[in-house]
């Protein structure tokens, strides 16, 4: 965010106005300065640059956040949205160090000390290759293997839970931190686990993957959270408003 003291104008005067010509220029000056950087600061977006970064999980940000980079454009032609794919759970510390803005996570994450909204879940389906298709769910779960992202990464865990198949689990996972090369790994038969069904969608219509377990879909809720800002500016608030 583009504060008054970013913009190189400090307001931490404490000015005792006196009856004099002198104490009434300093204070014309101060007053003139001030709504010069106020101006500025409501311009940032359309008339002056301004950078936000927002990280949040691969498949959220490019389904989502680039869908909606265009309309934001159009209203905010200076507006540089500067997006960074994470699905480690670094995001939040991103925030707190002052590299991202606005981070998108699981709603339980979101500290009390910031603010946040609550997205549309995402949509998680379990997948394999097509050379396994006719094969019993079970004999799948028990003789492969799952391919997560990362080991902080238990989509795939929760997605077995949640239908109560977690137990018929025997051998130990992998791991593969970048999405193509999980869904080419899935494909060519390595191992199985979870997509987002907006993931999936393209590989399921080309025969590359097939879905598991009937195709039954997990939601996993998601919030955008920030720290508060004591005057919203208009672009921030937009953003916000973008994201669903």
């Amino acid at each position: 965010m583009a504060t008054i003291q970013e913009l190189g104008v400090g307001l931490s005067w404490d000015i005792q106005l006196h009856h004099s010509p002198r104490n009434f220029v300093v204070a014309r000056n101060f007053n003139r300065r001030h709504g010069q950087a106020l101006s500025q600061i409501g311009g940032a977006g359309r008339e002056q640059p301004i950078h936000i970064s927002i990280v949040g999980p691969t498949s959220v940000m490019t389904s989502r956040i680039v869908d909606l980079c265009s309309d934001l454009y159009d209203d905010w032609p200076n507006l540089c949205l500067n997006l960074i794919m994470s699905d480690t759970e670094d995001r939040l510390n991103l925030v707190r160090s002052g590299k991202a803005a606005l981070a998108i996570v699981p709603p339980e994450q979101v500290p009390n000390e910031m603010d946040s909204k609550v997205l549309r879940a995402e949509k998680y389906i379990l997948v394999a290759s097509p050379k396994w298709k006719g094969r019993r769910l079970v004999d799948i779960l028990e003789s492969e293997r799952i391919i997560d992202f990362d080991e902080s990464d238990q989509t795939s865990i929760n997605y077995l839970k949640k239908f109560s198949l977690v137990s018929k689990l025997k051998r130990t996972r992998f791991f593969a931190n970048n999405n193509e090369a999980i869904i080419k790994l899935f494909s060519q038969g390595v191992g199985f686990g979870t997509l987002t069904q907006e993931t999936a969608k393209q590989h399921l219509d080309s025969g590359e993957l097939i879905p598991l377990n009937g195709g039954a879909v997990m939601d996993e809720p998601l919030a955008l959270t920030w720290y508060p800002r004591h005057e919203m500016p208009e672009y921030f608030r937009a953003i916000v408003g973008a994201v669903k």
